[in-house]
């Protein structure tokens, strides 16, 4: 049987059997004080002891949120629909795991969900550990990060008190990277061999930690899914970062909108009045250049090559936008471009780099029926939960969603997703510009067969 109950540097905590009798789950751990009253909007700081055994079988409450902006997948999943508790007191993480012992040393794999950095949560219908556990041995971690206000919020007045502001979302992200460097050996899970991984936001956020001096040593392989990568020219694409000026300035006008002066009265705001200012300010809050945890454009820092140099996986769908014009967005952008060109861009740009470890790129073109390759879709697959969705479903998505999760484990193992009965995935050179489909086949092709794009990706590097 799996480890049940462990001792970490807080106290005790007892778990609970997961879906199947070989792994066991531990659901909602704190791995920083819960984040109220005078440690609002303030970096996460060590959470405190406990007396007694820490019964580690719900998940706890949710990050703030709007739960409206959720509609479309609750929709899709409605069975898996109910109103899960949301509160500020969220940073906590899930652990799933194999290990009958702590004496094992298993590949450990850190989640960070996406959502545009405003909503979702680390234990939403599609991420679950089993598979990973039982087929691939493999210890999945899920980690819940403020949103929103609550975790981007920058003001002159938060910086002149902490020196910066704005990123205490990616601030939680690291504190469970340090919680987890220090405790997951109870668990079974090898310190010494983390990956990180995240799709959208999720994956701008592993990015963030790639680039971050902060994050150096906390992880040892990245895999990023539809998380952007280098713009360069492609002018017209919003990045995912705003300097610290500029967040300060959104932070000016969110006072002006609650009618409040300082910050004894920000952390007596309710969080429900936060939300109703993100509904006017949807795209306000994100990461910021704070010189500390972000210290430049993420542009600059990969175009020079300025990241830690790790494995890396990363990769986008091809239809990206669907999922968009599904929700109703109506931005106008084009979110195909925004998502497809950087990540190819970057890829290029580290394949340039002849002493960077290898890359490998994928392309994800299956369709869900009715659905489409859309934005998110491959997560479903990835966390092996198609038995999810009522959708109907054919051989190809379950043999689909078999080596996705070996093509990702087998990275996290060893740097290489490559193993036994699986397509050969080449890395992303200069010279073959590899890439892997993941679609009704699995293939490898080359960036030179989607002419369009590649193009573009030329003129976004300037060639």
């Amino acid at each position: 049987m799996a480890v049940r109950e462990v001792q970490v540097k807080n106290g005790k905590i007892h778990g609970c059997a997961s879906g199947i009798p070989t792994v066991s789950v531990f659901k909602g751990i704190p791995y920083a004080a819960a984040p109220v009253g005078e440690l609002r909007f303030r970096a996460p700081t060590d959470c405190p002891d406990w007396d007694g055994i820490y019964q580690a079988v719900e998940y706890g409450p949710i990050p703030v949120q709007d739960r409206i902006k959720t509609k479309f997948n609750r929709e899709e999943f409605a069975e898996y629909g109910a109103e899960e508790p949301m509160g500020e007191d969220c940073l906590r993480l899930h652990i799933w795991t194999p290990a009958e012992s702590s004496e094992e040393r298993l590949p450990v794999m850190v989640w960070f969900h996406g959502g545009g950095f405003v909503e979702d949560y680390a234990y939403n219908v599609v991420v679950d550990g089993d598979t990973y556990g039982e087929r691939f041995r493999t210890v999945l971690v899920s980690v819940e990060y403020r949103l929103g206000i609550l975790g981007f919020l920058a003001h002159p007045l938060l910086t002149a008190e902490g020196r910066t502001s704005g990123n205490y979302g990616l601030l939680d992200q690291r504190a469970a990277l340090l919680w987890i460097r220090e405790n997951i050996g109870v668990f079974g899970g090898d310190p010494d061999n983390v990956t990180v991984f995240g799709e959208s936001a999720g994956g701008i956020s592993v990015l963030q930690h790639l680039c971050s001096p902060l994050s150096r040593g906390l992880f040892h392989r990245a895999i990023v899914m539809s998380g952007t990568g280098y713009f360069g020219k492609m002018l017209d694409a919003r990045r995912e970062q705003q300097t610290l000026k500029a967040a300060e300035k959104t932070g000016e006008r969110v006072f002006e909108k609650l009618g409040i002066a300082d910050l004894e009265q920000l952390r007596r705001v309710p969080a429900e009045a936060f939300i109703s200012v993100q509904r006017e300010m949807p795209e306000a809050f994100l990461p910021v250049i704070d010189g500390c945890f972000c210290t430049d454009w993420l542009d600059r820092l990969l175009l020079e090559n300025r990241y830690a140099n790790v494995p890396i996986l990363m990769g986008c769908t091809s239809q990206e936008a669907g999922l968009f014009r599904a929700q109703g967005d109506k931005s106008g952008r084009d979110w195909n471009r925004f998502f497809q060109i950087p990540a190819f861009a970057w890829a290029e740009l580290a394949a340039e780099c002849q002493e960077r470890k290898p890359v490998y790129f994928y392309w994800f073109s299956r369709s869900i029926p009715n659905l489409g390759p859309w934005h998110a879709m491959e997560l479903h697959y990835l966390f092996h939960v198609l038995h999810r969705t009522s959708r109907r479903l054919y051989q190809a998505d379950l043999d689909l969603e078999d080596a996705m999760a070996a093509y990702w484990c087998n990275f996290a193992a060893a740097g290489d997703p490559n193993g036994e009965g699986l397509v050969r995935w080449e890395p992303y050179t200069q010279e073959s510009g590899g890439v892997l489909e993941l679609g009704d086949l699995i293939r490898m092709r080359r960036r030179s067969d989607f002419l369009e794009l590649s193009a573009e990706v030329d003129f976004a590097l300037g060639k």
